[in-house]
């Protein structure tokens, strides 16, 4: 699900549910008639054939930058995220860092995730072959003190710019067009991160130290938005227009 704003960020303008099969035809029949939403097909066409095979995630950073270059601002969030407060609370960290605001989950692989500052992060979860592909020598992510922050795949503000586009969309649309970098051989969610291992390493390699615990936006972008699975905090009741 994309959500594309006004250039204040002051109230949603517009929805959008991306389509990748047909099999609900009436649920997505249903939605269409929502006030600001729109239904679209992705159009794998014009893509390489392995952004077609979802569990690639290549579709990811595919479509985040179709939507991204349409609009020039974009919040991307999966199924489970549920807005607490106006999102425009975020533009000034987003524009703060050159248009990026993810959700950082930590900084240091060396660190326990049981420790506050740990969790399980990507190092632990990214295939060789990404490293080498990306340019990223794992001994050095591993050994950067709190310089190698692990983000998360499934929020994240993007405002257009220069540096964005240069810094992080180029690098990780490379990756997710290579079948070789976004999915190596014999890669699973059980030791690989996809979409969100790249992002991860390519902000390490090009933004370092752009992201620091004295500078961590996450408390701030976590009280605007929540992560909740399921059904629980579901309370959209959307108006219809048609």
């Amino acid at each position: 699900m994309f959500i594309t704003t006004n250039s204040n960020l002051v109230e949603v303008e517009r929805v959008f549910i991306f389509v990748f099969t047909f099999t609900f035809f009436f649920f997505f029949s249903q939605i269409k008639s929502f006030c600001n939403v729109q239904v679209r097909r992705f159009p794998f066409e014009n893509y390489p054939a392995h952004v077609k095979k979802l569990k690639t995630y290549a579709f990811k950073p595919t479509l985040i930058n179709l939507v991204l270059n349409e609009f020039g601002v974009i919040y991307y969030g999966d199924a489970s995220i549920r807005f607490m407060k106006p999102l425009f609370e975020l533009l000034p960290e987003s524009v703060g860092h050159h248009g990026f605001l993810g959700q950082i989950r930590c900084f240091d692989p060396k660190v326990s995730s049981r420790s506050k500052y740990g969790c399980h992060h990507d190092y632990h979860l990214t295939k060789n072959e990404m490293y080498a592909k990306i340019g990223v020598k794992k001994t050095e992510y591993y050994n950067s003190h709190f310089a190698s922050p692990a983000l998360s795949g499934g929020l994240m503000l993007l405002v257009n710019s220069t540096t964005l586009q240069t810094k992080i969309m180029k690098p990780w649309l490379r990756c997710a067009f290579d079948l070789a970098c976004i999915a190596p051989t014999r890669s699973s969610l059980r030791n690989h991160r996809f979409d969100q291992s790249a992002l991860s390493l390519i902000i390490f390699k090009n933004m370092r130290n752009e992201w620091t615990l004295e500078n961590d936006p996450t408390p701030r972008h976590d009280a605007v938005v929540k992560v909740v699975r399921g059904r629980k905090g579901y309370n959209w009741h959307p108006k219809s227009c048609s």
